[in-house]
């Protein structure tokens, strides 16, 4: 499909905020939308003022990322959220057990999933953690199952699978959305 046959849009008509004197245009969704110009155009008065902050809009700006170093973009984006849910639901059990940045942690590497060795004079080295093998959570953790998965397995690495395996309404479709998303029409 061509992208101008879409019909799954934003449409923003007669933007007027800080440098946007009566703006029209229409953002495709399901697609990455990059929005460029010089200094002081107005690109951040567009997507802040009429798109940020919509349904199946992700804005990734020039701001921090919040969260560790151990964050990727299915944790800042929420992708991540849903699928915690999902786990501690069909478990019974906190969607916290389900990050491995918090009490699901492997607790010998923090949820990092290597060990890093300060070498001094030389640059220092990751190896894999012995104890979780590299997959950041307790043994426990991994114990529990949705559709014959563990979390570490239905984490977004393979959003076809996820798709395909993880049950529950929304959860399906937001990672429908994050696949077309990566999808080029």
């Amino acid at each position: 499909m061509h992208i101008a046959d879409r019909h799954d849009l934003i449409r923003v008509q007669g933007a007027r905020v800080n440098n946007l004197k009566d703006v029209s245009v229409d953002i495709p969704l399901g697609v990455l939308v990059v929005v460029t110009g010089v200094a002081g155009s107005g690109k951040s008065s567009l997507i802040r003022g009429s798109v940020s902050g919509k349904e199946a809009v992700v804005s990734v700006d020039q701001g921090a990322i919040r969260g560790s170093r151990r964050s990727n973009p299915a944790t800042y984006t929420g992708l991540l959220d849903p699928i915690r849910s999902a786990f501690a639901k069909a478990n019974g059990v906190k969607p916290a057990l389900f990050s491995a940045n918090s009490e699901g942690a492997c607790p010998h590497c923090n949820g990092a999933g290597v060990i890093y060795t300060d070498l001094a004079m030389m640059a220092g080295v990751a190896t894999p953690c012995e104890v979780c093998e590299g997959r950041r959570f307790q043994a426990s953790v991994l114990a529990y199952r949705l559709g014959g998965r563990i979390v570490y397995e239905g984490t977004p690495a393979d959003l076809v699978a996820a798709r395909s395996t993880l049950t529950g309404e929304h959860l399906a479709a937001y990672v429908g959305a994050a696949l077309a998303r990566s999808q080029t029409p």
